[in-house]
């Protein structure tokens, strides 16, 4: 029987008890800080090996993105040094913001679709080999 911090790991149909998902938080975002990614290539693995079927923990992680992305934007904002380079807000690229939230605001439903209709056994092997894509990049990067 698996534990994380002295919990054991919850059923299926329950969603994993707070005091577990709370305490692995700081070392989340330190993580993710670290390697530059989105918190959901760390969230959704994260509630897989608390037990919480895959298509909620995808769903739970995409709901998720939306305060990270505005709360990461106004840091890196708030946190950049002065500069005279005319196209960025803080570190914010004003050039890329718009295709990318354009973006974003298309391919979401899609995504939302595909993970809907995808056995969820198919979707863990589909997210662990796009976090492995992710992996050699930074690798190589």
């Amino acid at each position: 029987r698996c534990t994380l911090h002295g919990a054991a790991r919850a059923s299926p149909s329950v969603f994993p008890a707070t005091r577990p998902v709370l305490s692995v938080r700081p070392a989340v975002k330190k993580l993710r800080r670290l390697a530059g990614i989105a918190g959901g290539n760390i969230i959704v693995p994260l509630l897989t090996a608390l037990s919480v079927p895959a298509h909620r923990a995808t769903a739970t992680a995409s709901a998720m993105g939306v305060p990270i992305a505005a709360l990461s934007a106004v840091s890196y904002f708030v946190n950049a040094p002065e500069h005279t380079i005319p196209y960025l807000i803080g570190w914010i690229d004003r050039r890329a913001l718009l295709p990318i939230i354009a973006a974003a605001v298309i391919t979401a439903p899609l995504g939302v679709r595909f993970a809907q209709k995808v056995p969820a056994q198919r979707l863990k092997r589909i997210f662990g080999g796009l976090l492995l894509m992710v992996a050699v990049r930074l690798l190589l990067d």
